[in-house]
């Protein structure tokens, strides 16, 4: 006869029920090998979809977009800022943007993650950081969402449920672009510390510093999960509540106590964090308008990236503006009616707390990714969606609503672990016969679905940095002001931003004038590159003419001005593809129009000396 078991691996709860009787109790160090085991499985995984970067990690990067060169220069930062003479501040930088700066609280710095890899970004580089962080993404969000699951289901389908997450379309999408998302380890701890509040006798205490620690690593990580990570919360809590009466008088005596000694401590541990996005160069206004990143209704069906087990979909349609990196909203036809299944099965059988509370988590998180604008096949339609009212609201107005299918995916692994632990249980445990069967194709229903979830090897592209600055950029005195020709831009395309990773591969040893980051001056309340001067008009002109003006020509006077009135000490010309313009017709042009010796070539650039600096 099934019941609900008694003490589960963290606790007590309903939510985790088993028609088999409970075996002998597994020893800690046998769980931590077991758990070890499930990483290194994870990673081995994670080698396999990454292999076409890991195996040129310091020349190739995984990404559709050029956010990769920001994270790499973010990477730097924070190796460059704890050596020895360093700059002396992790939340404010003028080593871009310069002279004003930029303010790193406001943009990703990514603080969590640069400073436990500032030892090997100090080895081997920056891009090998960064690569590194990439391909650990999915194995430690498998990990965390495995663990997570554990708590109410067996462990074979929590780690099950826990590569459906980590390795979902939204981790693989966004670590194409967005390292601070796609580590998405806060979703998960989420669930965790709910169900130990509500459904174990845990320590309040011991939750609540567990939970503080948490969070406030997670402000140094990426704001945005963290505020998503809360709405989606108490989004469950009242969920929960409706769904299980027996928890509505542990919410003030429990929950209660503990988020609130969590947010303490997050508070506190994040006061740096707070003070510095109070500080120069914050947003003044939202930082994205709304209505504009909001997942199709048919995301769901549309795969954007191929999986191991690749399956027919409608094209995926987007407005131009929405880079790759954001379409993570893909389950598949295979998925979702396994899911469906396990939904209508379940819904008033042993687990219905868990399957009623999971589904309407996940389809009211889907609905809010939907955002406030209703988007079919690529075309915006007139329906307003309920994403409109969190637009008004401080801060979480700042979140992007396609980043949202992070909680989706979760809802999905939970349900197709709880499906899994379900399809496990054994009916009829006397016939022998039939011992093994169950759960063999059980198993063999889970490796499928896996297959068309899990994604392939990633397409990987060059990072193109000239042997200059792979060198250190000889010949710049350290802390010198640069200007690179090109500029990095604010575009979701490649190579757009590689200035950047020119700076940091060249171990941070010149300000430049450049940068993209998200800032604001004194008469625009929200910037995303570095304003551009009279020199970088005249080239913007020049490039999209096809031609440079004559060096007395009044915009090329004026942008020989600028960079005298900029301080600049050296312009640095490189070939890239968003400079169509010769480099050495550039760099020749640079020095006439500021009367500075003629340039010289260096390890595949063009060095310009700026006269009198």
């Amino acid at each position: 006869m099934s019941r609900f078991q008694g003490p589960s691996p963290s606790g007590e709860g309903p939510w985790r029920v088993s028609g088999r009787r409970p075996g002998p109790p597994v020893s800690g160090a046998r769980r931590r090998w077991g758990w070890a085991a499930y990483f290194a499985g994870c990673l081995g995984l994670s080698a396999l979809v990454y292999w076409p970067v890991l195996g040129t990690i310091r020349r190739r990067v995984f990404a559709s977009s050029d956010d990769s060169s920001l994270f790499i220069w973010w990477l730097a930062h924070a190796a460059r800022v704890i050596e020895p003479g360093g700059e002396s501040n992790l939340l404010h930088t003028s080593l871009m943007n310069f002279p004003d700066g930029v303010n790193g609280a406001w943009n990703t710095s990514i603080l969590g993650l640069a400073l436990p890899m500032a030892p090997v970004t100090m080895l081997a580089g920056p891009v090998v950081a960064y690569n590194v962080l990439i391909a650990l993404c999915p194995a430690v969000s498998a990990l965390a969402g495995a663990l997570a699951l554990r708590r109410f289901m067996s462990a074979p389908s929590a780690g099950f449920g826990g590569i459906l997450y980590g390795f979902s379309t939204y981790v693989f999408a966004q670590s194409g672009g967005h390292l601070n998302l796609a580590f998405a380890t806060v979703p998960p701890i989420a669930v965790g510390v709910l169900y130990d509040v509500l459904y174990t006798t845990k320590s309040r205490r011991r939750i609540g510093v567990r939970t503080g620690l948490a969070a406030a690593f997670q402000l140094y990580l990426s704001t945005e999960l963290l505020a998503s990570t809360a709405l989606l919360t108490m989004v469950a809590v009242i969920v929960v509540a409706v769904v299980d009466p027996a928890v509505r008088g542990k919410l003030g005596r429990r929950l209660v106590p503990t988020a609130g000694l969590g947010g303490v401590i997050a508070g506190i541990l994040g006061i740096p964090l707070f003070v510095a996005m109070a500080g120069p160069g914050a947003p003044r206004q939202a930082i994205r308008p709304g209505g504009l990143w909001d997942t199709d209704l048919l995301g769901v069906l549309q795969p954007a990236s191929g999986t191991l087990a690749q399956l027919p979909g409608p094209a995926y349609q987007s407005p131009d503006y929405i880079d790759i990196a954001e379409r993570g909203a893909y389950l598949g036809v295979p998925l979702l009616i396994a899911v469906l299944i396990v939904v209508i099965a379940g819904w008033r059988g042993e687990r219905r707390i868990v399957i009623r509370t999971t589904s309407i988590i996940g389809f009211f998180s889907w609905l809010l990714s939907l955002g406030s604008i209703l988007y079919v096949a690529g075309a915006a339609t007139h329906v307003v969606l309920p994403w409109r009212l969190i637009e008004y609201i401080p801060v979480l107005r700042n979140i992007l609503p396609m980043r949202l299918a992070v909680f989706t995916a979760l809802a999905v692994a939970i349900l197709a672990g709880t499906g899994l632990d379900m399809a496990r249980q054994q009916s009829r445990p006397s016939r022998q016969s039939r011992r093994f069967v169950r759960p063999a194709a059980a198993f063999a229903a889970a490796g499928l679905l896996a297959l068309t979830i899990v994604p392939g090897p990633a397409a990987s592209r060059p990072l193109n940095v000239p042997k200059f600055f792979a060198d250190g950029a000889p010949g710049i005195e350290a802390g010198a002001i640069v200007k690179t020709v090109p500029r990095a831009k604010a575009i979701a395309e490649p190579h757009a931003d590689e200035a950047m990773a020119w700076q940091a591969v060249a171990g941070m040893r010149y300000r430049s004038t450049g940068g993209y980051f998200i800032g604001s001056t004194a008469d625009q309340p929200v910037i995303y590159q570095a304003p551009a001067d009279g020199y970088d008009e005249a080239l913007d002109d020049a490039d999209s003419a096809g031609g440079l003006p004559p060096a007395n020509a009044p915009t090329a006077r004026a942008a020989g001005r600028a960079l005298v009135a900029g301080q600049v000490d050296y312009v640095v010309v490189a070939r890239n593809p968003w400079l169509r313009l010769p480099p050495a017709d550039v760099a020749r042009w640079t020095a006439r129009i500021t009367h500075s010796p003629d340039p010289v070539r260096r390890g595949g650039v063009w060095v310009v000396t700026i006269a009198g600096r």
